[in-house]
Order: C-alpha cells, then sequence, then structure tokens
C-alpha cells in the first residue's frame, strides 16, 4: 500500500508541476490569437451598462460603431452608408439634441449614366434637424462650396450659392 500511495504522490506531484508549468507558459507567451471573429462586440462597465458597440447593422449590411457616455447616451457614432459606403461621424450633446455630422460621400457613376460628384459636408442639427449645413457641390464640371440655413421645419432660409 506505501508503494500505491508513493506512485500516487508521484503522479499528483508531475500533475501540479505541468499545470504550474502550462499556466507559466501562458504568462509568458506574447503570442494573441490570429483573429476574433464575430458579427458584433458590446463593451459595459463594471455595472454592466453598454458603453460601447462595434458591429454590423440594418440585415449586416452597416458597419457601425457607436460610443456612449455613463448615462448610456450615444455620444459619437461612425457608420458607412449601405448603399455608397460613404463615411458618416455623428457627434451629439449629453441629451442627444444638438450634435455635429460629417459626411464625405465618393463621386458615384449610376447604371442609368448619369453620375454623382463626391460631396463633403459638415451639418450642425438640433433634435435631428439640421439647422446649418456646409458642403462641396458641383455644377458644369466647376466645384463650388456651398451654405444651407434650415428653420425647424427643415425649410430652407438662406442658401449660397443659390442653384447654379
Amino acid at each position: 500500500m506505501k508503494k500505491n500511495e508513493g506512485r500516487s504522490l508521484w503522479a499528483f506531484t508531475l500533475v501540479v508541476l505541468a499545470t504550474g508549468a502550462a499556466v507559466a507558459l501562458g504568462r509568458s507567451s506574447a503570442s494573441a490569437p490570429d483573429a476574433l471573429k464575430a458579427t458584433s462586440l458590446t463593451i459595459v462597465d463594471e455595472k454592466g451598462k453598454q458603453r460601447a458597440f462595434f458591429g454590423l447593422q440594418g440585415d449586416g449590411a452597416r458597419p457601425e460603431l457607436v460610443l456612449l457616455d455613463s448615462d448610456g447616451v450615444q455620444r459619437l457614432r461612425l457608420v458607412l452608408d449601405v448603399h455608397s459606403g460613404a463615411p458618416c461621424i455623428e457627434l451629439s450633446d449629453e441629451q442627444s439634441r444638438v450634435g455635429i455630422m460629417l459626411r464625405f460621400d465618393s463621386p458615384v457613376s449610376e447604371a442609368s449614366g448619369e453620375n454623382h460628384s463626391g460631396v463633403a459636408s459638415i451639418s450642425i442639427h438640433k433634435e435631428g434637424q439640421a439647422l446649418l449645413s456646409l458642403s462641396t457641390g458641383t455644377s458644369e464640371d466647376q466645384s463650388f462650396g456651398k451654405i444651407e440655413l434650415l428653420d425647424s421645419r427643415n425649410r430652407q432660409i438662406f442658401v449660397r450659392p443659390d442653384a447654379r
């Protein structure tokens, strides 16, 4: 019986040493997994409240990154347009009422043969309504800057230059 106890102790010691070596090697190893694959990633704080989201929205067609403040209010959103792939950045205040949107639409050629030049825009909005928009445009192959002021019903109250 003493022989079996000695073998058991020896086996237990080997298991402990092997486990310790594996843990030590795992800690000292600088290698990381080659890839992390998922359709979304949600980051939560220590209370379990969502603070960030990265994933695919709209039937998985639109990649989106959203950052939320400690109250759960969306403060930053980075998204790519489903059809054109145009990047858009939205920044919002702590009540999601006032914000700034930056957008760039690439030049596209449509199947109908009609071409649309690229447009870069910055807009300031309040409660979802654009109030001020600065954008680029083209007319007869000439580029120009454009400024628009809109009222709360999204009607133009000022635009320069006027339609060319």
